[in-house]
């Protein structure tokens, strides 16, 4: 219940969606890893939605 889920829509030839779920830990311990000091629930937020973004664009390149 207290996950963050980023949602990304892929559009064109096929379409569909992709669905990330983490918890607050695991997003945290990624911006900490990456230098981000920030880990209020806002980046996280924005975190899961970054990760969903990025394996949507490469599921767009890998399916067309």
């Amino acid at each position: 219940m207290l996950d963050f889920t980023g949602v990304i829509g892929i559009s064109g030839v096929r379409q569909g969606c992709v669905y990330i779920t983490a918890g607050p830990d695991l997003l945290r311990a990624l911006l900490l890893h990456v230098g981000e000091t920030d880990v209020s629930d806002h980046n996280l937020c924005d975190l899961a939605g970054e990760i969903a973004n990025t394996i949507a664009g490469n599921a767009r390149l890998h399916f067309g």
